[in-house]
């Protein structure tokens, strides 16, 4: 019983929503240590323009992924609550040239009052065309 308790667990912890343009898919993986977005999509940094996945949980608790290519040709990837700027050494942003994938983990420390249950309600990536790359909003994901 406790297998396919864990396997329920797991399947309620991971979505994936289809994209628009370019950006093929987001898959959103709640952890309980880890909050991993991975955003099938062009990139490298300073091949796209900028890169944003907006989260909340249900007591309206936000935060955001953020990623741009700067005027000078600086990259800088942050999380963001509200319009603050979180620190969080742990947090990276990296890209795989060979399954086009970007690959967001954000520590649960760092996410300071975000409930357990999370959804995205933004998502799109900017890769310097006129196109609209992005994905549709989530349902709730719950930690697992």
């Amino acid at each position: 019983m406790r297998r396919v308790i864990a396997g329920t667990c797991m399947a309620v912890s991971l979505t994936t929503v289809q994209g628009t343009g370019s950006y093929e898919q987001l898959v959103v993986k709640n952890g309980a240590e880890n909050l991993v977005f991975k955003i099938y999509a062009p990139g490298g940094k300073c091949d796209i323009r900028y890169l944003l996945v907006r989260f909340r949980d249900r007591d309206g608790t936000r935060y955001s992924m953020e990623a741009g290519c700067y005027p000078g040709a600086v990259w800088a990837a942050n999380v963001v609550r509200g319009t603050n700027l979180v620190d969080c050494p742990r947090f990276t942003l990296t890209y795989n040239r060979t399954g086009s994938v970007w690959t967001g983990t954000i520590p649960r420390t760092c996410l300071r009052g975000l409930a357990g249950p999370v959804k995205v309600t933004e998502s799109y990536v900017d890769d310097y065309t006129p196109n609209v790359n992005e994905v549709p909003a989530t349902t709730y994901v719950a930690q697992g």
